[in-house]
Order: structure tokens, then C-alpha cells, then sequence
């Protein structure tokens, strides 16, 4: 910056020290504002990088992610509302006239794509908290089942399930039980954006049996409910209702039914099942519904003969039981587990997820092939 230039600039009262102050906060409230992209930055950034520069840009994003994200731009918003609701008395008298209610409107079908949508349609009325958000304590145990059936030997395996099941968990389960007992059949199949809460947008009870009818399994491994934190519209049971809310014990009951039509489903064709729970999640509220899902579910699967549920909210989860998106292989490198969502597994998370259920559901199933049957003597003329 020249002489002349900087004379005009302090003709105005404008002072270097002055415009680096203006120009850091217009950097500070964008990225206030665009803390998703920015914890996204420094992920991307940690990931091309080592040593100390790597591990602020880790803190960095957590920070982002974990304090500015669930709180930060809604925060913003709301003040500036408020400023500009100052600023212009009319909006100010608009605002404070009572808004007619508006009619709830059913929520779209979900996809676990997108975890901010997500939290929105699963209950639009709520509204951030004023503070940073407190460490949700672990949720309480899976509850414990009859005593196990004693390991059988599958033939054919199928994994079903929802978008979990189709990337991350489900390709590297495929890949690790055929690397380990190659004479198994290991189909996978499933439907993404789609759950038990919402059969009128697709009808996951039927699929099921369709999937069992098109398979023919002696076991499923499956894994469904990422997109099931929503009220349950218009049930069958219930015609005069036309939504039952989330958290409710009408709703626990429904969804408990619903998971227990599957798995008598399974039996009637003979099949085993093995519910893959979900693993824990990166955001507030959704985590904490989706451990609510988790046990319902795992109850469910308790009360039936054909079903073992394998807990996998610490799979993937850091050594004090936190979320992380990152992880250090065997060589000591920092790899992602996490997609960008904070919601799916990467191919790496999904490695990781396949190989602690296979070694922690050992004990209940024996996929060795079984020794071919004994040729008997040929009989003596």
C-alpha cells in the first residue's frame, strides 16, 4: 500500500490497524457461519499433514463441530433478527403481532445424507440451546436377552439394511466373511433412505420378505434405523391418529412391533438374524434418538428366538467412548472412519466396524463349511 493511499485511508479514519480488525471479524462471522465447511477445511487439512500442524487442525475442527456447529449460526441468526428488527420498526411491530398457527405438515421420507436436515424434520419446534453443549452421558445398556441359542452353521448369508449397510459397513462385512470362509454365499441388498417409521413412504416390511423370498437365507445380518428418529404417520393400529411422536411409549411400542413382525418373518423361513445396532453418531439431538432406536430395537430382538442384536455404539468410537472421525491405523497414520455427515462410515470406519463384529459374534455362529458327509461302504454281492 502506497503513501498517498494509506494518507487517504487515515483521512477517513481508517487506520491499518483498523481494516486488519474489520477484515478478522468479516473472517470470523463467516466462518461462524460456515462452520460445517470449515471443520470440513481442517479435517481435510490434518489428513495432508503431520505433526503439530495436524493436531491443531483436528482441534480445530472439533471445536467447530462440537461447540460452533450445534449453536454458533443459530445463535448469529437469531441476533441479527433482533438487530434488524431495531433497525426497522415496522418489521419489529410485524414480529411481535401473533402468527397464525401454521398446519403440521408430515416430514419428507429421510435420507441420512444430510444430519442437519435430518435434525430439522425430526423435530422442527426445537431450537438450539444457549450454551455449548454438554457431553451426553453413554446410554444405558442393551438389555439382556434369553441365554444364547448355541452356534449354528450357515450356508447362505444375506446383509440388508439401509444406506448403512450399502457403503462403509456392509461392503467390507461382504468382503472380510468372504476372505475368511470362501465356500459361504454372502449376498448384500438393501434400500437407502429408508426405515421402519415411515411405511407409507416405502414398505420396509414387505421388502423384507422379498429379500428373504429372492435370497433364501439361513441368515441375516441387518442393520436399519439411521433414518428412523422421526414420528411414526398415520399407523394402521392407530387410524385416528395421524402422527405418533418420537420419545413416546407409543411409539416404542410401535416400532417394537414392527422389528418383531420382521424377525417373525425370518423365522418362518428358518432364518437367523443378527441386528447390527448403530454405531454412535456425531450430532446432538440426533445422537441421543438414535441411541433411543438402538433400544428399542436390541428389546425387540430379545424377546425373539431367531435374533442376537450386536451393540456397535463404541465400534468406531474414540478410547473414551466419544465421537471421532479419525483414527491411527496399525503404521500409525491417521485415517478418516467418518464421513463428512458425521453419520455414515468410510471404507476404513466400515474395516474397522466388520472386523470387531465378526470377532465379537464369534461365539454365535460357526461359518466353517461342515465335513462332507462319509461315503457309506458299498454293499458286498
Amino acid at each position: 500500500m502506497n503513501r498517498d493511499r494509506l494518507k487517504r485511508l487515515r483521512r477517513r479514519g481508517l487506520t491499518p490497524a483498523k481494516a486488519v480488525f474489520v477484515y478478522g471479524l468479516a473472517f470470523s462471522l463467516a466462518a461462524w457461519h460456515q462452520a460445517a465447511r470449515v471443520a470440513d477445511w481442517c479435517e481435510d487439512l490434518a489428513l495432508n499433514r503431520e505433526g503439530p500442524a495436524a493436531e491443531a487442525a483436528l482441534i480445530l475442527a472439533r471445536f467447530f463441530r462440537e461447540a460452533v456447529l450445534p449453536n454458533g449460526p443459530a445463535q448469529l441468526n437469531r441476533l441479527e433478527d433482533r438487530l434488524l428488527r431495531r433497525l426497522s420498526p415496522e418489521e419489529e411491530a410485524d414480529a411481535a403481532r401473533p402468527a397464525a398457527p401454521e398446519p403440521a405438515a408430515a416430514p419428507p421420507a429421510l435420507l441420512a445424507e444430510d444430519p442437519e436436515t435430518l435434525l430439522r424434520l425430526v423435530n422442527p419446534d426445537e431450537s438450539p440451546p444457549d450454551g455449548p453443549e454438554e457431553a451426553a452421558p453413554p446410554p444405558p445398556p442393551i438389555p439382556a436377552g434369553p441365554p444364547p441359542p448355541p452356534p449354528f452353521n450357515p450356508a447362505k448369508v444375506l446383509l440388508l439394511g439401509d444406506s448403512m449397510m450399502l457403503e462403509g459397513l456392509g461392503p467390507q462385512l461382504q468382503k472380510e466373511i468372504k476372505r475368511l470362509h470362501s465356500h459361504l454365499v454372502v449376498e448384500r441388498d438393501g434400500r437407502y433412505g429408508t426405515g421402519l417409521t415411515r411405511l407409507d413412504y416405502f414398505d420396509w416390511l414387505g421388502y423384507f420378505g422379498q429379500m428373504l423370498t429372492k435370497h433364501g437365507p439361513d441368515l441375516v445380518i441387518l442393520t436399519v434405523g439411521a433414518n428412523d428418529p422421526q414420528d411414526i404417520l398415520n399407523p394402521e393400529s392407530q387410524p385416528g391418529r395421524r402422527r405418533i411422536p418420537l420419545g413416546s411409549d407409543d411409539w416404542s411400542a410401535l416400532y417394537a412391533a414392527r422389528v418383531g413382525e420382521l424377525l417373525k418373518m425370518a423365522e418362518a423361513r428358518g432364518a437367523q438374524v443378527f441386528w447390527v445396532g448403530l454405531p454412535i453418531m456425531g450430532l446432538q439431538p440426533y445422537r441421543r434418538r438414535v441411541a433411543g432406536v438402538n433400544q428399542v430395537a436390541a428389546a425387540a430382538c430379545a424377546a425373539a428366538p431367531n435374533c442376537r442384536f450386536w451393540d456397535s455404539w463404541l465400534s468406531v468410537a474414540d478410547s473414551q467412548g466419544r465421537f471421532t472421525a479419525f483414527t491411527a491405523d496399525e503404521s500409525g497414520r491417521r485415517v478418516r472412519i467418518r464421513a463428512k455427515d458425521a453419520i455414515h462410515l468410510t471404507e476404513e470406519g466400515g474395516r474397522i466396524m466388520a472386523r470387531k463384529f465378526l470377532a465379537e459374534t464369534a461365539d454365535w455362529a460357526d461359518y466353517r463349511a461342515l465335513p462332507a458327509p462319509a461315503a457309506e461302504p458299498e454293499a458286498k454281492t
